[in-house]
């Protein structure tokens, strides 16, 4: 039951027993007061002392006008929810000296109507109590929850990042190992089968032989090439390559956003070389402490963007060749700039409260130039 159930309660009681004593205009007077200092009691106050003013109020009132008393139960229910609740004891005082005007009776039933006060009051404050701490304790453990679940979430992200990193990880080392060694041997078996087929040329038999030989390595030759090259494709990806290289940093807080789908083996290889460069630099040459890196892939366009919260602007050396228009240079910054001019794109560098750098590579250009990120194919040996 809320206070205002309360106070109706009382205030029905105390208006019951003021009927049985005499209705007039001091008895509404008398309740237009009460309720309305008990409405304003619900309100919250800054000063600690306003709570005990109200009640207090209404007792002096009703220390000097004897139809006030009537109402003092209502009074002494906002005086039993402060501490100590005792001093609701001070409603007898008008009820004492107003006695003699209204009965014993009446006396008696605002006494004990003055009781029901005090134990609803208590009651509903403790019953308040009881709320709000359940209350603190299920936002305190919705809070936690909710960080659990956070955690959680984050250890299922890191464990997934892991995985695919030793899945791309392996599929690299395979189409490395497939490369370096059956790579080899189908391109030294393919020169010595031309090589005996100019041995033996003017044997018909033995050069259709040769020549079926050497038709079949060649083709195992670009099976294992195209192997290899998809491979070595699926083995990059962005979005990971970029959440592994923010967590190898150890002076830096990376950020990494990631808002494109599976963008073309050289446009990864060209910006995970720029990330990699980029929190290089901020490292080394930087006071910077956080890094933003954002890939973004729109309609017709990539964008790569890196920025920093250095406050030292780059300088650059007298030995080092000018790099990409923005104000800086250096080997670096040079090395970006061709590796995304040779996608077809275009690359931004300077300090504008903090570091920036952005590289765009148009869609169709990245796609033209995806065989530049690809592993060269088993060199020829000579014959």
């Amino acid at each position: 039951m809320d206070r205002a159930a309360d106070k109706a309660m009382v205030l029905v009681l105390c208006l019951c027993v003021g009927a049985m004593h005499q209705v007039g205009l001091g008895l509404v007077v008398a309740a237009l007061v009460a309720v309305s200092l008990a409405a304003v009691r619900e309100l919250n106050f800054a000063p600690s002392w306003v709570p005990w003013l109200l009640p207090l109020s209404y007792l002096g009132l009703a220390v000097l006008l004897g139809d006030f008393t009537l109402l003092v139960p209502l009074a002494v229910y906002d005086l039993a929810r402060q501490e100590p609740p005792w001093f609701a004891a001070a409603g007898v005082f008008p009820l004492l000296i107003w006695a003699h005007g209204i009965g014993r009776g009446l006396t008696g039933a605002l006494v004990a109507i003055g009781a029901v006060a005090v134990v609803l009051a208590r009651r509903t404050g403790r019953t308040m109590t009881m709320l709000r701490v359940y209350r603190d304790r299920s936002d305190a453990l919705a809070d936690a929850s909710r960080s659990l679940e956070a955690r959680n979430r984050d250890l299922r992200e890191r464990g997934e990042l892991e995985v695919r990193l030793a899945t791309l990880g392996e599929r690299a080392r395979i189409a490395r190992e497939i490369h370096d060694n059956v790579g080899h041997l189908l391109t030294r078996s393919g020169l010595q089968g031309e090589a005996l087929q100019v041995v033996h040329a003017g044997q018909a038999a033995r050069e259709d032989e040769l020549a079926q030989v050497s038709r079949t390595l060649h083709t195992a030759f670009d099976t294992v090439r195209a192997s290899v090259h998809g491979l070595h494709d699926e083995a990059l990806d962005l979005r990971a390559g970029l959440e592994d290289l923010a967590g190898t940093s150890a002076t830096l807080a990376v950020t990494v956003v990631f808002e494109a789908g599976d963008l073309p083996p050289a446009v990864t290889a060209a910006f995970m070389a720029i990330v990699r460069e980029a929190l290089a630099n901020a490292e080394r040459h930087s006071d910077a402490t956080t890094v933003r890196v954002r890939g973004i892939e729109f309609p017709g366009l990539y964008q790569l963007t890196v920025v920093d919260n250095g406050t030292k602007p780059p300088r650059r050396r007298a030995a080092e060749p000018p790099g990409p228009p923005g104000g800086v240079g250096g080997i670096g910054l040079a090395n970006m700039e061709e590796r995304v001019r040779a996608l077809g794109g275009v690359f931004r560098a300077g300090y504008d409260h903090g570091f920036r750098i952005i590289a765009s590579v148009p869609v169709a250009a990245s796609g033209a130039s995806a065989a530049a990120g690809r592993p060269a194919d088993p060199p020829q040996e000579p014959q």
